[in-house]
């Protein structure tokens, strides 16, 4: 019972029990969309070339606005400008949900409405991070922030599976409206719930001032720079693998699609796994220490795995890297947001959102090639060299981020806001 009231103690906190559900809610949506989206597009064209447009759509507003994303966070109340975007979510699904229903959807309006919902996103995830600071403060940040990723894992467990159901048997124009409803539940609850904002306007600064600001704040402070560069270096082959998933089962197992949705499910469970275990870490110093051991988890997993030829222990190996990537995401996640200054919270939050999420396609782009030129297993293989190689050199790096925090903490204590920065150096 102590285990299980350590790993949801965020929980305890009523507004932010009321907003995980909400949260969960719009989760569960975007998931089942975008199972859907993809399947949509295809039967629609048969173009693998239109359906990877389809996804870049999406990814493409991430990567150009995720940072003016970021400055506006730091500047409206983030409760309101996520009834905003989630609002603005639910009218593009229900648009998407209508036009197929219908039968007037063409390709191009997928594309449209993919750009639009990409759009959306950049600036919804800075706000949509940064917001639970507001909810919890920095004592349960970090249990909060684990609990966030354990139900995204979650509904990307059950997303594709409702998504599939709902499309053998009604097509695919329900999901979409469905979605809309889901999003929709969360912009009811964000009107329920009351939250004094954080924020502090910087309406003197012009956009790219303030932008330049908050670029020239990650870089000078280490406890920022060095998480965000082991982010960056990783995330060229976090999602490119999962992408690539589909030849390793063709040419190292000669599989099926069962066998595809063994292994995604294996390293879905282990993200799951992962996110937990650092909900339910009552101990929080040393936390930059275990990000860098999980980022070894992950890449010596990796690397294992393209050696593997048995799918049994493939599926382990995979699921030990979900884990461990998912253990380091959100460890990194909570460094960030622990000591980022609230008035920089929203910034610094886009650029995790651009280092994990936005170079994704472009690191597609370039595994596809490296696999066409050497192979799927020695592809594989160089990528958990690279994640390794990489946990490696944040393990140098530890000493310079604990100092450059801890002087963020003393610098705090003297000024009598400190909230608990120091435990988790």
């Amino acid at each position: 019972m102590k285990v299980l009231s350590d790993t949801f103690s965020s929980l305890k906190n009523k507004t932010f029990r009321i907003y995980f559900v909400g949260l969960f809610s719009s989760y569960l949506g975007y998931s089942i969309q975008s199972t859907v989206l993809g399947w949509l597009a295809y039967r629609l064209t048969g173009s693998s070339v239109l359906l990877g447009f389809v996804g870049f759509s999406i990814q493409l507003p991430l990567l150009v606005l995720g940072l003016f994303g970021g400055v506006i966070a730091d500047r409206v109340d983030k409760r309101k400008a996520l009834i905003l975007t989630q609002g603005l979510t639910a009218l593009q699904a229900f648009l998407l949900g209508i036009l197929t229903i219908t039968g007037l959807i063409q390709i191009w309006q997928i594309l449209v409405l993919s750009l639009i919902w990409g759009t959306i996103t950049a600036f919804t995830i800075p706000t949509r991070h940064s917001f639970t600071f507001d909810l919890v403060g920095k004592k349960d940040l970090s249990n909060a922030l684990a609990l966030n990723t354990s139900i995204s894992h979650i509904s990307r467990i059950l997303g594709p599976g409702i998504a599939g159901f709902m499309v053998g048997y009604f097509s695919e124009g329900p999901c979409f409206l469905i979605n809309s409803i889901l999003v929709m539940m969360l912009v009811f609850v964000l009107f329920k719930i009351n939250v004094k904002s954080t924020h502090r306007e910087e309406k003197h600064l012009p956009i790219l001032q303030s932008l330049k600001s908050g670029l020239n704040y990650a870089w000078k402070n280490s406890f920022l720079r060095y998480p965000l560069l082991l982010l960056l270096m990783v995330s060229l082959v976090v999602m490119p693998t999962m992408v690539l998933m589909p030849i390793v089962v063709k040419k190292i197992f000669q599989g099926d699609a069962q066998t595809l949705g063994i292994l995604l499910s294996c390293f879905g469970a282990g993200s799951l796994v992962g996110s937990l275990f650092l909900a339910a870490r009552k101990e929080k110093k040393g936390l930059t220490l275990t990000i860098a051991i999980a980022g070894l988890i992950y890449g010596l997993s990796l690397t294992a795995f393209a050696l593997s030829k048995n799918l049994f222990l493939s599926c382990f190996l995979l699921a030990l890297a979900g884990a461990g990537m998912s253990y380091q995401a959100v460890g990194i996640n909570i460094t960030l947001q622990t000591f980022t200054a609230n008035n920089m919270r929203g910034r610094i939050m886009s650029l995790y959102m651009i280092t994990f999420v936005g170079l994704a396609p472009f690191g597609s782009i370039i595994l596809g090639k490296l696999a066409d030129v050497v192979g799927i297993a020695s592809t594989m293989l160089i990528c958990g060299i690279l994640i390794t190689l990489s946990a490696t050199w944040f393990f140098s790096k530890i000493s310079l981020i604990k100092i450059s925090a801890y002087r963020i903490f003393i610098k705090e204590r003297k000024a009598s806001r400190s909230e608990g920065i120091e435990p988790i150096l």
